[in-house]
């Protein structure tokens, strides 16, 4: 999970505190993840401490309170890493890992897509 990601979509499966129009308002938004900076958008964490746990479907479902394949999320255990920074919760803090190349954060309600950059072979 470590690398440059960036928001590509949206689901609203339930109960969210975001209009549809503020979901969508976070489809290009850039994060970043190494060992020594977590970002997401504006929001910087220097030094931060990551934790992994897996989860059941059920725990999954009992937990963000919508099934995973909803998600796209076709994997069990299902890994989820919590980024510590020590602030006050923000986006990008929750990752629901789908694919090495595809995450999921969420935030009021909304879970955000987001798809790994890829270094562009032809760059030199």
């Amino acid at each position: 999970m470590h690398g440059q990601w960036t928001v590509i979509g949206w689901w609203t499966p339930g109960i969210s505190a975001l209009s549809q129009e503020q979901a969508e308002s976070w489809v290009g938004t850039r994060a970043a993840y190494g060992e020594a900076l977590a970002e997401f958008g504006p929001k910087r964490c220097r030094n931060p401490d990551y934790h992994q746990e897996s989860l059941t479907r059920e725990d999954f479902i009992e937990h963000y309170r919508v099934r995973p394949e909803t998600l796209g999320v076709d994997r069990t255990p299902i890994p989820v890493v919590h980024v510590d920074c020590g602030l006050a919760p923000s986006p990008g803090q929750v990752l629901i890992l789908k694919s090495p190349h595809r995450m999921i954060t969420l935030w009021d309600g909304a879970f955000l897509e987001m798809a790994r950059e890829m270094a562009n072979p032809l760059a030199d």
